[in-house]
């Protein structure tokens, strides 16, 4: 669990560093007038099937694939302008659970339970692709992904086994994402926003790769 812990602080602060670098270099010049932007938004994280029945091995990996699921997801963004159209996006968001049932393809058995909340945070470049009061852009960036609250849990199936799930040792994976979106402002300092990306977590050795369509809604404040 320590190691899993330290794994996650290393990775953190390597994404922070880069962050804080690249927000240092790319800050406006003195005398320039500031452009910042938060914006507040929720929507829903619509994930993909993953895992194959031949990942099935009895007594250890009963249920081998995970069903789609579509949990909701809260999150927030700053928005730093770099030069131009191009800007870097400072984002977090906490994906909650969602009810999934996972099958036994030797018998068919069912077990039901939430699927695993998680935290994201990414840093993405931003392109603006208009100055008025639409302004449609694209991203891509990279960032870390850890589960939250994942404990060991005893469940019992439909036929009436008990089951245990054990939380994996490495709690925190990099993430890929990639999308676009639209502002539209309603004045100069407050508007809307709409954000579609693709999520991908890359596979590892305890799991196969995890892809998403996340869209969220919100507003965002300019400053």
């Amino acid at each position: 669990m320590n190691e899993g812990m330290d794994k996650m602080r290393y990775r953190a602060a390597l994404v922070g560093c880069v962050l804080l670098a690249a927000a240092g270099f790319f800050r406006p010049a003195a005398g320039q007038a500031p452009r910042v932007s938060l914006s507040i938004f929720g929507g829903i994280n619509s994930v993909g099937e993953y895992g194959t029945i031949d990942d099935y091995v009895i007594g250890e990996n009963d249920f081998p694939v995970t069903p789609s699921h579509t949990p909701a997801c809260v999150g927030a963004a700053l928005g730093i302008p770099l030069f131009g159209g191009l800007g870097l996006d400072l984002d977090a968001r906490y994906f909650m659970g969602s009810r999934i049932s996972l099958e036994d393809p030797s018998d068919g058995d069912t077990l039901e339970l939430d699927s695993s909340r998680h935290i994201a945070l990414t840093a993405n470049l931003v392109f603006k692709l208009g100055t008025g009061r639409l302004q449609p852009y694209l991203l891509a960036g990279a960032g870390i992904d850890s589960l939250t609250g994942v404990e060991e849990q005893n469940l019992i199936s439909d036929y009436g086994y008990e089951i245990t799930l054990f939380p994996p040792e490495d709690k925190t994976d990099w993430l890929f994402n990639a999308g676009g979106g639209l502002f539209a402002w309603m004045n100069s300092r407050l508007g809307l926003r709409l954000d579609l990306r693709y999520v991908m977590l890359p596979e590892t050795d305890t799991r196969p790769a995890i892809t998403s369509l996340n869209a969220v809604a919100g507003l965002v404040l300019r400053f």
